[in-house]
């Protein structure tokens, strides 16, 4: 088994799961920096808010655009266009309406807004989203491998 295909995906679930400390680490710097200037200090959580949101919109984007084009790498060795097709278009099925939520987003509502039932911000929506997304990709891959020839 070809070991290396995997990492993506899970360099993708890793980046996603330590995306915490980084958010906390632009929280601190933030409050470093408003401390620093009185005047600013009201608009402390408005600042994070907007810089979080920013960064889980970005993340978001270009996790999703990896893993798009990362479909075709997979099945270009076994030439399995079905799955890659099929793959793609259930990404697509995530990717779209997922843009669309994102996008009617206040910048910085994401960080700042939590779901109603489970109390959560919808960058976090977004990452557990992205979670999934790279779960496809591992299962897709793992299929992939089933189907492709043995050398």
């Amino acid at each position: 088994m070809n070991w290396i295909i995997y990492l993506p995906p899970l360099l993708s679930i890793y980046l996603i799961l330590i995306s915490d400390f980084s958010g906390q680490y632009f929280r601190n710097q933030v409050a470093d920096f408003v401390s620093g200037n009185p005047e600013w200090a009201h608009t402390k959580e408005t600042i994070q808010n907007v810089g979080l949101d920013w960064a889980a919109r970005l993340s978001f984007f270009n996790s999703m655009f990896a893993s798009i084009v990362s479909v075709f790498s997979i099945y270009s060795t076994t030439q399995s266009y079905g799955w890659a097709v099929g793959t793609f278009a259930l990404l697509l099925v995530i990717f779209i309406p997922m843009f669309w939520w994102i996008m009617a987003h206040a910048p910085d509502a994401l960080a700042a807004t939590r779901t109603r039932r489970w109390g959560i911000t919808h960058a976090r929506v977004c990452s557990i989203i992205l979670l999934v997304v790279n779960g496809i990709l591992i299962a897709a891959i793992a299929i992939n491998q089933q189907l492709s020839p043995r050398q």
